[in-house]
């Protein structure tokens, strides 16, 4: 949907109550939707900034696919792409089951805590900073009441939470969760005993990572006959694969 149609759907949306009903039940039922037609994204190259994020063709099957793991209870492991926004997507999925699926609490983790986590609307830097900007320009009726501070984001009206931790060996050992995040997970350095402790909090640890050589936890799942991975074999492409050589 371009600029022009998000901006009249919302001004028709604004003063008409079963309008945004109907909306809302259309982006509880998919997603996909709900980016096209209420995302934003943020590129400061050649001058963009905010931009409707209207999704690629491998975007709107990657979100599909890994709902479709966070609903299973599933691992998956991302191979982390410049430029491909699975940063984006993953922030952006997360904050969908926060404001649609009630009983959703995600953790996320990256390198440090301030790559989870400074407190600001950040697109850029981090990745609370991304699920902050996304919420800032979804309209006024699709807001919860909401708790906002440092590694907490928390819905008032669901009870739904978005929380962060530092990368230590114990970052999994916490409540029950839908599905914790370990970003970069190839460069922390307890990342083995962090995945591991993740075992018992959650049965959907997605790993979301540049490569950063074989031996490492993260080497070894993308590498592994058994895991689930998606790969990026080219430009505006993503596939699943398991094992070295599918």
């Amino acid at each position: 949907m371009n600029p022009v149609e998000r901006a009249s759907l919302l001004q028709k949306a604004a003063g008409d109550v079963e309008l945004q009903a109907y909306l809302l039940r259309a982006c509880e039922l998919d997603p996909v939707y709900w980016f096209n037609t209420f995302g934003y994204t943020f590129d400061p190259r050649d001058g963009k900034g905010v931009m409707p994020f209207n999704l690629y063709p491998y975007q709107e099957w990657f979100i599909p696919l890994l709902k479709s793991k966070i609903d299973a209870q599933q691992d998956i492991d991302i191979e982390k792409s410049r430029t491909m926004g699975a940063t984006w997507m993953l922030m952006g999925l997360f904050l969908w089951y926060w404001l649609f699926v009630p009983g959703s609490s995600f953790l996320i983790g990256s390198i440090t805590e301030g790559d989870v986590d400074k407190n600001l609307v950040d697109p850029e830097d981090t990745m609370f900073g991304k699920i902050r900007f996304m919420f800032e320009y979804l309209p006024p009726w699709m807001k919860p009441k909401h708790t906002d501070k440092h590694l907490v984001f928390k819905n008032e009206e669901n009870n739904n939470q978005i929380v962060g931790k530092a990368p230590t060996a114990n970052f999994g050992r916490s409540a029950r969760k839908t599905a914790i995040l370990f970003d970069e997970i190839a460069f922390w350095q307890w990342a083995r005993p962090a995945y591991a402790s993740a075992s018992q909090t959650t049965k959907c640890r997605i790993m979301c990572s540049t490569p950063n050589g074989k031996y490492n936890i993260y080497g070894e799942r993308m590498t592994d006959p058994k895991a689930t991975r998606l790969v990026w074999p080219g430009r505006n492409q993503l596939v699943e694969q398991k094992g070295l050589n599918a």
